[in-house]
């Protein structure tokens, strides 16, 4: 009992020796999460717990763990964007967590054994902390930019185990270099199929839509790049798409009603455009949206709500030209001649002078 006591102490204490050595990795890893959530919570770019719960966000992350696991040795079907899904099926679940369970097992059994396995794989979990959705950042569930660095863990693990399966020098040379020669030229041709697909937007956009499902982003994106080939009914099917699949997705309405409005169907781009700005925040960033709005009202010959609307967009962001310009043309639409004149001098002098100019030759304004 003694000589088992004593063995298991000196475990013990080996295993507080390898973690203690890994407190500054595991320092750094607090310290890179907490750098990610400053900066991306600073540019506004962290989501809040209404976009995904915390319980949700632990079951993508699970996922992703065992997808970046998947993609590192068979890197196909890669993606611009992944959508995220908010409904995971228990089985989605279960063979991830299954599976990260068995392999962190594995290497936990064989810690004294082989302590290279626990050293790549716990640089492989932690590197993926800060990024592996738990403080969400974007809309995405995951990114395959986010496995460079953690895949030298799996490298690591990798180039230590395949010496203890194989000792022969010989084999190694005869079997595993060839091995090793093949496995490069065929991930050089994966790489090079895949940067075909960034050849320009609607290849890399067309091709994120043949690998995903209910990928309302890549619509979108497809969507401005064919209306920017003039392929106006294309476009606006697959805005339409992307507002199936989310319909509080503010982007894809604002896009569509600006291609409506470009096309001549402004009631149609009026009625995205308040679907949009019931949806987004009121921030400087989406004042463009108000902006829009007004221009469709003023199209419509509906004055006073484009001079709201114009408001709302200055509010937003006091020095916006164009919305000053446009709100000037609509006060001298409707007879409103000294606001109209203070608003389109208030553009000029921000450097939109279109209006103000074109008042000054009407004599509307001195």
């Amino acid at each position: 009992m003694d000589s088992l006591s004593t063995a298991n102490n000196d475990l013990l204490k080996k295993a507080g020796r390898l973690l203690s050595e890994k407190i500054p990795f595991f320092i750094l890893t607090a310290l890179a999460v907490f750098i990610t959530y400053r900066t991306h919570n600073v540019e506004g770019l962290a989501q809040s717990f209404n976009f995904a719960p915390i319980s949700t966000r632990c079951a993508n992350a699970l996922i992703s763990y065992f997808a970046y696991l998947g993609k590192t040795f068979w890197p196909a079907n890669l993606a611009v964007y992944y959508p995220y899904d908010l409904n995971f099926a228990l089985g989605m679940i279960a063979v991830p967590v299954i599976i990260i369970f068995l392999i962190s097992a594995c290497v936990l059994y064989n810690l004294k054994k082989l302590p290279f396995l626990f050293v790549g794989w716990s640089w492989y979990l932690g590197t993926l902390i800060p990024v592996i959705g738990l403080i969400q950042v974007g809309s995405q569930a995951m990114a395959d930019r986010y496995t460079y660095l953690p895949s030298v863990g799996i490298s690591i693990m990798l180039a230590w185990l395949l010496p203890v399966f194989f000792k022969d020098t010989g084999f190694r040379k005869k079997i595993l270099l060839p091995a090793a020669i093949i496995l490069l030229v065929l991930l050089s041709c994966l790489t090079w199929r895949q940067c075909g697909y960034w050849k320009n937007s609607m290849t890399l956009f067309r091709h994120a839509l043949q690998v995903t499902e209910n990928n309302y982003i890549a619509h979108n994106h497809l969507a401005s790049a064919l209306l920017k080939e003039n392929r106006f009914d294309q476009a606006l099917y697959h805005y339409g798409e992307a507002v199936r699949i989310h319909p509080l997705y503010a982007h894809a309405y604002l896009n569509r009603g600006m291609a409506y409005y470009l096309f001549g169907s402004k009631q149609s781009a009026l009625n995205d455009f308040r679907e949009a700005v019931r949806l987004i925040p009121q921030t400087a960033e989406y004042a463009t949206a108000y902006n829009n709005l007004g221009a469709a009202y003023s199209d419509l010959g509906q004055y006073q709500s484009a001079i709201a609307s114009y408001s709302l967009a200055i509010h937003l962001k006091p020095d916006y030209a164009d919305a000053y310009s446009n709100r000037a043309f609509a006060n001298l639409a409707v007879g409103n001649t000294a606001s109209g004149c203070r608003d389109a001098q208030k553009a000029c002098a921000l450097g939109n002078c279109r209006t103000f100019t074109s008042a000054q030759k009407k004599n509307l304004c001195p």
